[in-house]
C-alpha cells in the first residue's frame, strides 16, 4: 500500500503525470480544489471534487480479471442518495 500526499504549491504542475494504476484499486480523496482527471474517448475529463467522498479507481489487475468475463453490452447504474 502506498500513501501519497501532494501539498498545495504555487506550481500548476504538481501531482502525477498521465498513468495507469497497476494494482487492484486506488482510493482517492480530493480536497475542494480537485485536479483529478480521467482519459476517455481521447479527451481528459475533470472529476469534480465532492465533499467527504472517496473516488475508487479499478486498477489494471482487476480489469484484466473482469473484462474477459463481461458481456459486450455495458450498462451504467446510478444509485440514488437517500
Amino acid at each position: 500500500m502506498g500513501l501519497h500526499y501532494f501539498p498545495a504549491t504555487e506550481d500548476d504542475n504538481t501531482g502525477k503525470p498521465a498513468h495507469e494504476d497497476p494494482g487492484c484499486f486506488t482510493i482517492l480523496y480530493q480536497d475542494e480544489i480537485g485536479g483529478l482527471q480521467v482519459h476517455k474517448d481521447d479527451q481528459w475529463i475533470s472529476i469534480a471534487p465532492s465533499k467527504n467522498k472517496l473516488v475508487v479507481n479499478i486498477g489494471d489487475v482487476i480489469q484484466a480479471f473482469i473484462i474477459p468475463l463481461l458481456v459486450i453490452d455495458f450498462t451504467f447504474t446510478i444509485i440514488p442518495k437517500f
